[in-house]
């Protein structure tokens, strides 16, 4: 997801609640003396636990139980993660449902999570949504970003962008910047209580393209090269692209084949560079990357002049897209100066093709 969080067992850190759990350790609810006290503490130990975890497990069932809501929290963590005891999602939602009750935000963010996904307990989104609440209404920037998630997906709860955007923006001003593609694909789509604003959704493209995020560069290199809503800047588009492209984004190879094999609005026309990521996009099934990079090979810019090369890759584009009718033709055009040996080694790279995507 999105906005996944890490569920790694953790323990919240809280000063004046670690100060009362390990206060216990003194107490005499817990001083148990000499051999029979280490002996006690061995019994029922999990294999590879050790008698000081097994303690520290104590403590915190102690000062849950009397309702301290971190330790409760802490308590939930280990049932979550099945750290230093048996794991039990059950028993955990209800430790981090006391402490989210009691206002604890952490605990109500991993309880929302855990309803959300139907992690050992019944899925339901409205419980989620419910907990994210909490957890937003008291500023925790995870539970703001997971609230507005929910109402811009309609997960739990009737979708409203309005809500979304605002909960994902309170979200975006404390740090959690991978809502800000959700905000611009807000502000791009619209809504009947949301006007579309291209402006204002490239602006948040370009937020989130300056955070790294390369979806967001891709949208917005695609937004400049064809100039829809923005001034047409292919400059600025292959810089954008770049990114995604070297990721394995087909879009983004293709987009910047067909910048570099025409040239213009600020590029230089460069039919390596054009060779380079049609291939790219080509062998990830892309049907026009097939035809441009077929036509290279017909007319030799960029790579060797290769008439099996040339007749496969159109070959394959004129089997369906956009260039399929255009691709036929080349390919038809192509095929009657081949030899029939030239042929039939095109016919077999064409049967034995397989599409490799490099989205791991």
């Amino acid at each position: 997801m999105l906005l996944g969080k890490d569920r790694d067992y953790r323990i919240r850190q809280n000063p004046r609640g670690m100060r009362q759990t390990m206060q216990l350790f003194k107490s005499k609810t817990l001083v148990i003396p000499g051999v029979a006290g280490i002996l006690f503490a061995c019994v029922g130990l999990l294999p590879g636990q050790t008698v000081k975890e097994k303690a520290a497990v104590a403590a915190f069932q102690y000062a849950a139980e009397h309702g301290d809501a971190t330790a409760q929290y802490n308590l939930g963590l280990l049932y979550e993660s099945g750290k230093l005891v048996e794991r039990n999602p059950s028993v955990a939602a209800g430790w981090l449902r006391k402490a989210a009750d009691q206002g604890l935000s952490d605990a109500a963010v991993d309880l929302g999570i855990m309803y959300g996904k139907g992690d050992g307990i019944p899925q339901n989104s409205s419980e989620a949504v419910r907990y994210y609440r909490i957890a937003a209404e008291h500023n925790h920037s995870l539970g703001e970003a997971l609230l507005g998630v929910s109402y811009y997906e309609g997960d739990g709860v009737a979708t409203d962008y309005k809500e979304a955007a605002y909960w994902l923006r309170k979200a975006d001003d404390q740090g959690k910047h991978d809502t800000e593609l959700i905000i611009a694909k807000i502000y791009l789509t619209g809504a009947p209580n949301f006007p579309r604003d291209y402006e204002e959704g490239a602006h948040w493209l370009r937020t989130a393209s300056d955070h790294g995020n390369s979806e967001a560069q891709a949208d917005l290199g695609a937004m400049y090269y064809t100039g829809e809503h923005l001034r047409q800047d292919w400059n600025a588009a292959a810089s954008l692209l770049q990114n995604p492209a070297n990721q394995g984004d087909l879009n983004a190879q293709h987009y910047l084949g067909a910048i570099y094999i025409q040239g213009g609005f600020g590029v230089a026309a460069n039919y390596s560079e054009a060779a380079r990521w049609l291939t790219r996009a080509a062998k990830q099934g892309d049907e026009n990357s097939q035809f441009g990079i077929g036509s290279l090979y017909r007319a030799g810019y960029g790579v060797p002049k290769d008439p099996v090369l040339a007749y496969m890759w159109l070959d394959l584009a004129a089997a369906g897209g956009p260039s399929a009718d255009q691709a036929r033709a080349s390919r038809d055009a192509l095929e009657s100066g081949m030899t029939p040996e030239q042929i039939a080694e095109a016919g077999r790279l064409v049967r034995e093709w397989k599409p490799i995507s490099e989205k791991q």
